[in-house]
C-alpha cells in the first residue's frame, strides 16, 4: 500500500471533477506551507492547480490567455 488516498477535485468554473491519488501526509506538508511542487511532485501541473485555485488546466488556460 502507497498511502495515498483518493480525492475527488472539481474545478470552480466548469464543474468538471477528476479523481485525485494524493497521500495525506503530504497534503498536510503543503497545507503547513512545503511548496506543492515539493510536496506532491507526482501530481501535474494542472492536478496541483486544481488544489491551489480550484481551477482546473483548461478553465486556467482561458482565463488567463495572453497575461503576461
Amino acid at each position: 500500500m502507497d498511502g495515498k488516498r483518493t480525492y475527488q477535485l472539481k474545478c470552480n468554473t466548469c464543474d468538471e471533477s477528476e479523481q485525485v491519488k494524493i497521500d495525506p501526509e503530504h497534503l498536510r506538508s503543503w497545507q503547513n506551507g512545503e511548496l506543492i511542487q515539493t510536496a506532491m511532485p507526482y501530481l501535474n501541473v494542472s492536478q496541483r492547480e486544481l488544489l491551489i485555485s480550484g481551477l482546473c488546466g483548461t478553465c486556467f488556460d482561458k482565463i488567463f490567455a495572453g497575461v503576461q
